[in-house]
């Protein structure tokens, strides 16, 4: 019976596993709008996803919440001031950089 939790459990890790997201508080660096519609940026101590290997977060502006998200980050770094950032765990904005998924300040 033990061994049949423990495949469901493994089953249940194969099936989540496919990206573990990113969750970072820091202070935000780095800031640009790419073509005008999508934005980078870095944290401080941030690891993002895998997938990210630059080290950076991405947000669409025509996405909901993304001009409200791009708000946040620009106020956070005039103040000087630490964000939360949760990533999505996809890097599909652009293919080394893992998207926003919300953002805390």
């Amino acid at each position: 019976m033990k061994w049949k939790a423990a495949l469901c459990g493994f089953g249940t890790v194969l099936l989540t596993n496919g990206g573990l997201a990113s969750e970072v508080t820091g202070t935000v660096y780095d800031i640009y709008v790419h073509t005008g519609t999508n934005v980078f940026f870095r944290v401080s101590n941030a690891q993002p996803e895998e997938c990210a290997y630059s080290n950076r977060y991405a947000i669409k502006l025509s996405d909901p919440g993304g001009e409200a998200m791009y708000a946040a980050i620009l106020a956070a770094r005039s103040a000087n001031h630490e964000v939360y950032v949760k990533g999505s765990g996809t890097c599909t904005i652009h293919t080394d950089t893992e998207d926003v998924n919300y953002i805390k300040y």
